[in-house]
This record gives C-alpha cells, structure tokens and sequence, in this order.
C-alpha cells in the first residue's frame, strides 16, 4: 500500500523548518517514559505512515512529509497510548508492534481491522490485568473501570484512523515538504 511518512508537531511551525534545513528529527537524546517496555531505553522519534487504510495524523496540525532510508524501530497500528491503561502496558500489547510497516499493513490493513482486533484481544483481558486493583482502586473499581473502557465504545471514536511508526533518534530525512493542515496533507498526497 502505497503512503507516506509525516511527522506533525505541537510547536510552531520554526522546528519543521529547521528539520527541513537541517535533514534531522529528534535531536534530544532523551527515551520517553511511556514507550514500549521492549523500548523503553531507545530514544525514538514518533511518526505516522499515512495511506489509504491510515489516512489520519495526530490532529489538525501542521507538519511534514519526509523519506528516509533509516531502519524502523517499530510499527504499531495506533498511537502505542491506546496500548496502555493507568500508565501501564496491557498484557500482550507486543502483538501490535511490527518490525515493519509491510508487516503492519499485511495484517491490519485498515485502522478498522485494528480496531476489530483490539476489541476482541481487550475483552479477553480480565479487568484485574488492565486496572491493577491497590490502596486507591478497590477491586469492584477495576471491573467498573473495564466495563466503561473508551475502547470498547460503540459511539466514542477512540481510534482516529492513524498510525505510529517510531524510528531511532536521531532521524535523518529527506525529500521534506510542509503542510499546515491535515486537508492540506491530504491535497498535497494526492499529487
């Protein structure tokens, strides 16, 4: 499935120029806390893979469209966020990391086969494995908790259609091109 690599920001619209002047995302060194276990130590810069099956990004934010020929660290299908609950990573969350994005597409295709995948593996999880019963959450808490998970929602749209595609920091670029809006993306994809 033909897409493109897009990395939106929060920050104003100076650090995507300067990661196209520069060829370079994730200058910090620094790993976050909320990666995967697996990845917990790798410092690694968050993306999206925008296609057919993916045709969201991280809000309506600008940002831009890149290549690179560097390795892939992971792919996951959604925001690895949507992986976790009470800060922490369900159990078996690793079947939702791809080492690549083939890998990802070939088996979730759409951010709905994901969704339908996810529901399933999350209401096979008991309660106690997901919200951790302790001195604030009484045990009756972590089955009320569980029973009200966005995720399992008919109506709360907990999965907006993007991916996340993580790489080691530093990310060297190329073929950069900004967007100012996830429409503008959109006309700017399709050329």
């Amino acid at each position: 499935m033909k897409g493109i690599l897009v990395q939106t920001t929060l920050n104003e619209k100076k650090d995507l120029r300067e990661i196209i002047r520069s060829g370079i995302i994730g200058t910090s060194s620094k790993a976050l806390g909320s990666q995967p276990p697996s990845f917990k130590d790798r410092p690694l810069v968050f993306c999206s893979y925008v296609c057919r099956g993916y045709p969201e990004v991280y809000g309506n934010r600008e940002g831009i469209m890149f290549e690179t020929d560097s390795q892939i660290a992971y792919a996951c299908p959604t925001d690895s966020f949507e992986l976790m609950r009470s800060g922490n990573y369900l159990p078996g969350h690793e079947r939702f990391l791809f080492p690549s994005i083939k890998e990802m597409l070939k088996r979730y295709p759409t951010s709905e086969d994901f969704k339908k995948d996810f529901q399933e593996y999350f209401r096979k999880l008991k309660p106690e494995e997901i919200y951790t019963p302790g001195i604030l959450m009484p045990e009756n808490h972590a089955r009320v908790l569980y029973e009200g998970d966005y995720c399992l929602s008919t109506v709360h749209l907990w999965n907006p259609g993007c991916n996340e595609v993580t790489f080691a920091k530093p990310l060297r670029v190329k073929n950069c091109r900004m967007f100012n809006s996830k429409e503008e993306l959109a006309v700017l994809y399709r050329e």
